[in-house]
């Protein structure tokens, strides 16, 4: 998983998402989730359903996987079907990422959940979201993770 970055750690620190998500919740409820909510509700920059926006942006909902305040119940229930060898690579200057949130604990309480064989976190100093600019230590990371045939 490259930036597993909350949308909802995020989009709590704006100042609309508490209104959209109160519609977008009422709307996916009254069974309206494909009702589109306009860019500037959404802070994304584009139209996106009800449906979506409350599923990044509500406690526990469909695409909460990686927030903060997942207890680690949360988190096993959110991950704990990942069987499969997985590296996480956490861009440490994520601009997506509020400063209250410990990229290292939560990688740490992500890897318990997971009922992977084999989880590894890398971190990234100074890299954005995108990693760009970095894209030498992703290449890196990844091609010493994958296993090599002898």
């Amino acid at each position: 998983l490259q930036a597993p970055a909350s949308d909802r750690d995020y989009l709590d620190t704006l100042p609309t998402t508490a209104a959209a998500r109160t519609k977008a919740c009422e709307l996916h409820c009254m069974g309206l989730g494909d009702t589109l909510l306009a860019p500037s509700e959404t802070s994304f920059g584009h139209p996106m359903t009800a449906y979506r926006f409350h599923a990044l942006s509500a406690r526990m909902a469909d695409d909460d996987m990686f927030s903060w305040d997942l207890t680690c119940d949360e988190l096993k229930q959110k991950l704990g079907h990942i069987a499969l060898p997985i590296l996480l690579v956490y861009s440490l200057a994520d601009e997506y990422v509020p400063p209250f949130v410990d990229v290292r604990e939560l990688a740490r309480r992500m890897e318990r959940a997971m009922a992977s064989p084999r989880c590894e976190a890398v971190f990234v100093e100074g890299a954005k979201h995108s990693l760009e600019g970095h894209e030498q230590q992703l290449i890196s990371a990844i091609t010493s993770f994958i296993p090599r045939k002898p």
